[in-house]
């Protein structure tokens, strides 16, 4: 792990410290963020790379072959909290923060990483930024 990929480990751990293993909850905020952005089509495109990565580690998440880009994200996520339920806490747990680090990674790859830490606190803490780009 480098040392972005410990700034977004800790930034997941604290969202699902806080989320009272609603884990399913952080992808749903996640997504209001990111569809408006880029769009269900990319969301969906992110989130089925990352799932075909995590899949490497955790191989009962769904299969990115068993989602189509033409699924909406209620639809993909709706089929990650069914797999997640299935599972005990501790698995649920560690495969829902490894699927974050590789969505949010690549996602981070693209944008930049102050984009995508601005992403993250308005969708898991509820800022915003102002006019100048500062945090509130």
């Amino acid at each position: 792990m480098d040392a972005g990929d410990a700034r977004w480990v800790q930034l997941i751990d604290d969202a699902m410290a806080r989320s009272d293993a609603a884990y399913v909850t952080l992808w749903q905020r996640l997504a209001e963020q990111l569809i408006p952005i880029i769009g269900e089509g990319g969301f969906s495109s992110l989130y089925l790379r990352s799932l075909h990565l995590a899949r490497a580690t955790f191989h009962f998440l769904p299969s990115s072959n068993a989602c189509d880009t033409s699924d909406t994200s209620e639809a993909m996520l709706a089929q990650l909290k069914l797999c997640l339920q299935a599972r005990d806490a501790l698995e649920a747990r560690a495969a829902c923060r490894l699927l974050l680090l590789k969505f949010i990674t690549i996602l981070a790859s693209l944008i930049g990483t102050s984009l995508m830490t601005g992403i993250i606190d308005a969708a898991w803490n509820g800022r915003t930024s102002n006019q100048q780009g500062i945090l509130t």
